[in-house]
């Protein structure tokens, strides 16, 4: 089973303080930028200016003896002293915010034209059950893997400021393939405190089938598990206000300067890597014995038996992962898209998903998904059923 679908709701908390989160994360600072694209804006503002004066003035002079009585011919000195004198002025200057806010987010969304596939992987549960007997060997076998699936959330642009926005991101899983053994999770983003978020879960499953192993015959049942893992871009517009700094043309927020949300838009970036697991699929084949299998038995044995639990990258052992499960509901395509395969590429082997295209317009409750075909082009396409692609749904992308 395959991913195909993803209904998702992302509210972000933004910083009060600016803390890088990694090496890789771009923060720009709000209240910065808006000075910036308020530059060309003046307003006029009030400063009080102090300024320093000598004064000079004349008196009657006194005698050498510091007499306190003028000398008697009458004469008068100049005396001069420093005063310092303040008055007020109006000026011009470019607006300035003194703090700014995220007001709101605007276009969340998953960029689906960039989803990408990182390696998957697949999980293979075998018993090779090897009847050396004469006669026919029946019994129950339960097969036990142990999956580890999860997600993690990267921020690479983001913008601090001094309010803050809460929220967090669903994501819906189609079909069988879960996280935890659920089909949705949730995930708390929280910025201001410079941590991602992410969970790791790990969950056993087991199959229990009937097998019936006729005499002379080795029966290899395999239970495969793949697990995907998927790169999924989403990007929104945060919209700023800022309090300007105090004036004297009435201006108040920098939203009256700047009364275009466009002009005082900043970018919100990241990704989340899905890791998820499928329900499994178990498979039976029958071979002969070889000299081997069969060497050392005694008349008594009715059984060899023999477990192993194998994890394979998708570029260790491709051979082994050929099968695929369509999704119930499927309908035939005639879109071909002929993308070639490279040394470069991911999931080169058949059966392997290759792109997830958008919903079909007008809404009719699918997409396009394709697979590799048997020469490892990208031309395996067929409209799977998604519900985000309903009409009545089509707006279960939301913000808040």
């Amino acid at each position: 089973m395959y991913i195909k679908s993803i209904c998702m709701m992302l509210t972000i908390l933004l910083p009060s303080a600016a803390i890088a989160q990694s090496n890789t994360t771009s923060i720009t600072d709000a209240a910065s930028e808006l000075n910036k694209r308020l530059a060309g804006f003046p307003v006029t503002k009030q400063r009080t200016i102090s300024e320093k004066k000598t004064v000079c003035y004349s008196e009657p002079c006194f005698n050498k003896f510091l007499s306190t009585t003028p000398e008697p011919s009458g004469a008068r000195c100049r005396e001069c002293v420093e005063i310092e004198e303040r008055r007020i002025e109006n000026f011009s200057t470019p607006a300035s915010v003194s703090s700014a806010e995220i007001q709101r987010l605007d276009d969340l969304s998953i960029q689906e034209e960039l989803i990408t596939s990182l390696p998957d992987k697949v999980i293979i549960t075998s018993d090779d059950l090897i009847n050396c007997s004469s006669v026919q060997y029946s019994a129950q076998r339960t097969l036990t893997q142990t999956i580890q699936t999860g997600f993690a959330v990267t921020v690479t642009k983001t913008t601090s400021a001094a309010k803050a926005l809460q929220g967090s991101l669903s994501i819906k899983l189609p079909g069988d393939t879960t996280i935890g053994g659920s089909s949705t999770f949730t995930a708390q983003i929280q910025t201001a405190n410079a941590t991602q978020e992410s969970r790791s879960e790990t969950t056993n499953q087991s199959q229990t089938i009937s097998a019936s192993v006729p005499a002379k015959t080795k029966l290899k049942i395999e239970y495969r598990t793949l697990v995907r893992k998927l790169r999924l871009p989403f990007s929104a517009k945060m919209i700023a206000d800022g309090q300007l700094e105090p004036n004297l043309s009435n201006l108040f927020k920098a939203s009256d300067l700047l009364p275009d949300p466009s002009l005082r838009t900043f970018p919100f970036e990241g990704y989340i890597t899905v890791e998820a697991a499928t329900a499994g699929k178990v498979t039976q084949s029958q071979y002969e014995p070889t000299v081997a299998d069969c060497q050392g038995t005694t008349p008594s044995e009715e059984i060899r038996i023999r477990s192993t639990t194998t994890s394979l990258g998708s570029n260790e052992k491709s051979s082994v992962v050929t099968f695929k499960a369509a999704l119930p509901g499927t309908r035939p395509s005639s879109n071909i898209i002929n993308k070639s395969i490279f040394a470069k590429d991911l999931l080169s082997y058949p059966g392997a998903w290759c792109q997830t295209q958008a919903c079909n317009l007008p809404l009719d409750g699918y997409r396009k998904v394709c697979y590799r075909d048997a020469n490892l082009y990208c031309n395996d396409c067929r409209d799977e059923p998604d519900s985000v692609c309903a009409p009545s749904l089509s707006g279960s992308i939301q913000s808040k």
